[in-house]
């Protein structure tokens, strides 16, 4: 630390690092700064970071010490090696290797490389991970599903009002007031159609009126049958669900808790707009 200190400013800041953290500040300034420093072996084989990554990735169900260990030394070191020359130079790439052809990597060291490209070894807890959304082709298939959904299936649904524009005053409305309705005439009689959902008294003269809640839309193939739109869900019911954490007496007495969640159960339910649930819920 001696060396380090070259003028008293540098004293000066780390008394001040001391009095506030009780630490003194990491000699490399980017650790200190909070940036992520790339392990040396990854600044040379960049290659090499990311095949360890992608074996971590595929085994992370059971991915080990062990098991990281034997893939960095039969077969990441080998790969490294093998896109190297055999000349005599005294580059740190060179250095590296030679220093393997002594001594492999050792499982710490495999530790280290690992957790260096950001994976920690965490206590096994329930998640869930999402990835992939925000690609190219699955933002694609997003605007094809969506157009296909609203200008091909949902038009074969039970989801259409067709009401005459006279009619419009005594509901309350005018012609202006219908965003996104369709205009069209039927035997010089002016007529609107609309979904079911833009307006509460579409839905409710669609509901008392048709058994599905909605008729067709004029606009469907004519060639095709009309369409019942099913949706799929489950939920899981355990004999024993309790909070993360408990309360406890003031002399640490505390409730004694079973030590699995119990039975477990899972309903698995379909519905649909035109059936509902399929069950007439009751309080």
């Amino acid at each position: 630390g001696f060396t380090l200190a070259t003028n008293s400013r540098t004293i000066a800041t780390w008394n001040q690092s001391f009095r506030k953290l009780a630490l003194f500040p990491h000699p490399n300034p980017l650790v200190a700064s909070g940036l992520a420093v790339e392990n040396p072996v990854f600044a040379i084989f960049p290659e090499a970071k990311t095949k360890l990554i992608a074996f971590a990735r595929e085994n992370l169900e059971t991915l080990s010490v062990d098991s990281l260990h034997a893939f960095v030394n039969d077969k990441l070191v080998p790969f490294i090696t093998a896109g190297t020359t055999n000349d005599d130079d005294d580059t740190p790439t060179k250095r590296i290797i030679r220093r393997w052809q002594v001594k492999l990597p050792s499982p710490v060291t495999a530790w280290r490389w690992l957790h260096s490209c950001g994976f920690s070894y965490d206590a096994a807890k329930k998640s869930f991970y999402v990835d992939g959304h925000e690609r190219a082709e699955n933002r694609q298939h997003r605007k094809v599903f969506v157009t296909n959904f609203l200008t091909k299936w949902e038009p074969r649904c039970h989801r259409w009002i067709q009401i005459p524009v006279q009619e419009l005053p005594g509901m309350q409305l005018s012609a202006e007031s219908i965003r996104g309705g369709y205009f069209y005439n039927v035997d010089g009689k002016e007529m609107v159609e609309c979904h079911v959902d833009d307006k509460q008294i579409f839905m409710d003269r669609a509901n008392g009126a048709t058994q599905f809640g909605g008729w067709l839309s004029i606009r469907r193939d004519m060639a095709l049958k009309p369409l019942i739109i099913w949706g799929q869900d489950e939920c899981a019911f355990q004999q024993h669900r309790y909070s993360p954490k408990q309360w406890v007496g003031p002399d640490g007495t505390r409730a004694i808790l079973p030590k699995s969640d119990g039975y477990l159960m899972m309903v698995s339910a379909f519905q649909s707009r035109e059936l509902g649930f399929g069950w007439k819920l009751t309080d």
